[in-house]
């Protein structure tokens, strides 16, 4: 009985240290080996220590992968994703490319989490985060840095990789500081509504629908001039790039109402037309404010108002205070003036009460009385009346 107990024991011992632990349901790992089978069943993982993979761990269950705070390091790629996956507090290093998110599944970076991708910095191709295939989805709320040229944020090109959805949250950061952060190139949904994209162009479409209500895209690379590209993107140190260039999956469609576009060196929208495609896309923006002027762009009804350098998308109706690149639309009692630089500036016409004078329409030329009253006029008039008639009083007083 003591040899059956004592083998027992042993037994115990040997699990607890070979395998993984389990607590109130999330399995906790805390090193390669555990963390491979713990994905292999799905759910909820935990990391205890810092781990270090040899190749990428393919996600095939529905999986959420807390870091605890720790880093998960890959000698090659990170994830490659075909169920929905959860990534959360902490840090991912890879030599290669990040997260690959494909066939259906979605992603979701959350915000307290990071993915940190070529650290290797001497190959093409290695986004943080990667999109593609039908109804794949997208969602970061986190950090996705690449190095190198390489996108932090991409989807694919080619035929039968489209119908994506990609959406950018705010708290999101993503970042290529030698390359284009956000690359947009096929048949897919893409809704920036808060976070940062900055690279050396911030944002690239090539196809699909893009709306933007939010946000900041910043681009700080060097002014280069736009030439079409087959096979992915060339920056041209604009903010936003929208490139209409005949691309498998159509033309793109895009719509701005907010944000916040910064280039340090060149535009910050920039609408461009390539690989024998007609007119460039325009009449997008609605909203949002821009480092440069964007006027070419603006929607029907819209208008830049000029603030410094920057310049912000409005609606040109009822303007009664700024300056603005053309001339916007006023009502009564204010005025736009013309200023030498050729902007327009909205003041308030002086006085309590401001009207155009108008005449009475007479065959005999006489012209007529305005049909407003002049509040100061009537005034001065009836103090005037008050003094003469105090005055007679005063003295008729000092006869009696």
């Amino acid at each position: 009985m003591k040899k059956v107990l004592a083998t027992i024991l042993a037994l115990v011992m040997a699990l607890g240290l070979t395998t993984a632990a389990w607590a109130d349901g999330v399995v906790e790992v805390e090193t390669a080996e555990q963390l491979i089978a713990a994905v292999a069943n799905g759910g909820e993982i935990k990391l205890t220590a810092d781990v270090t993979v040899d190749a990428y761990v393919t996600i095939n269950k529905a999986t959420t992968l807390d870091l605890g705070g720790k880093t998960l390091t890959s000698k090659a790629g990170g994830f490659d994703v075909y169920a929905d996956f959860t990534l959360k507090n902490g840090t991912v290093n890879t030599a290669t490319w990040g997260v690959w998110v494909q066939s259906g599944a979605k992603f979701t970076l959350e915000t307290d989490a990071v993915v940190n991708a070529d650290q290797n910095t001497t190959l093409n191709n290695a986004p943080a985060l990667i999109v593609v295939g039908e109804g794949t989805t997208l969602d970061i709320y986190g950090k996705a840095t690449a190095k190198g040229d390489n996108f932090a944020v991409s989807g694919n090109g080619s035929n039968g990789m489209g119908g994506v959805i990609l959406n950018v949250y705010e708290g999101a950061e993503i970042t290529s500081p030698e390359g284009i952060a956000l690359y947009f190139p096929n048949t897919a949904t893409l809704n920036i509504s808060g976070g940062t994209v900055t690279g050396t162009s911030g944002a690239y479409i090539k196809s699909g629908s893009a709306t933007i209500s939010g946000g900041s895209i910043i681009a700080n690379g060097a002014q280069a001039d736009y030439e079409y590209y087959g096979n992915g993107a060339n920056s041209t140190g604009d903010a936003l790039i929208i490139d209409k260039c005949n691309y498998p999956g159509g033309n793109p469609t895009v719509s701005i109402t907010g944000g916040t576009f910064t280039s340090a060196n060149a535009k910050a929208v920039g609408s461009y037309v390539g690989n024998g495609a007609a007119e460039p896309v325009t009449a997008f923006v609605s909203g949002g404010t821009f480092s440069t002027d964007v006027k070419e762009y603006l929607a029907e009804g819209k208008i830049l108002q000029k603030n410094g350098d920057t310049y912000t998308a409005v609606t040109n109706s009822g303007i009664t205070s700024g300056t603005y690149t053309a001339k916007p639309t006023v009502p009564d009692g204010y005025k736009v003036v013309e200023n030498t630089d050729g902007t327009f500036t909205v003041e308030k016409v002086g006085g309590y009460y401001y009207y155009q004078p108008t005449t009475d329409t007479k065959a005999d030329d006489t012209k007529g009385s305005p049909k407003t009253f002049d509040a100061g006029v009537g005034i001065y008039a009836v103090t005037a009346v008050l003094s003469v008639t105090g005055m007679a009083w005063t003295a008729k007083k000092r006869e009696d």
